[in-house]
């Protein structure tokens, strides 16, 4: 596997793997979790912008995205911290490779010591993969964006 930087030309790509992980979350009994136009092609067109959204490949084949960012997220306002951190938000698979989110997390450890990520309360697979990886728990934050609950997560180098 391997990251890289996502592209406009991936767009299409992304979508499609957006709307697998969408049934599946719905499968699962996530059923508030990125609904209705969420995320939007005009939101990862700006990721991509942004140079926050990469692509995971496997044989030149998009399989799996997920935004990455470093710096103050708004949304975890009260969740306070003494260092610089990363974010992973918009994380997902087409279900054709394992260990996504483990990859994501370790390129992105590579570039921080402090990593954080957030789901919803109704994303038990998420959840799981989360502690996998070797988060915990920090608490409870609302969305900027719509006021939404989410839980959050940090792991340290």
């Amino acid at each position: 596997m391997e990251i890289r930087k996502a592209k406009t030309d991936d767009i299409s790509a992304i979508m499609r793997i957006r709307d697998i992980a969408k049934k599946r979350m719905r499968s699962d009994g996530n059923m508030n979790q990125w609904i209705g136009s969420y995320p939007s092609e005009e939101l990862f067109l700006s990721d991509i912008e942004e140079g926050n959204l990469y692509a995971i490949t496997d044989g030149g084949t998009i399989h799996a995205f997920f935004y990455f960012a470093i710096g103050i997220e708004p949304s975890y306002w009260n969740l306070p911290t003494d260092r610089e951190y990363g974010t992973i938000h918009r994380i997902a698979s087409d279900g054709e490779i394992r260990n996504v989110l483990r990859t994501a997390v370790d390129y992105a450890m590579e570039k921080v010591s402090l990593l954080r990520i957030d789901t919803h309360r109704d994303n038990k697979r998420m959840q799981h993969q989360i502690a996998k990886c070797g988060f915990v728990f920090i608490g409870i934050i609302h969305l900027i964006s719509d006021g939404t609950e989410r839980l959050c997560y940090q792991k340290r180098k």
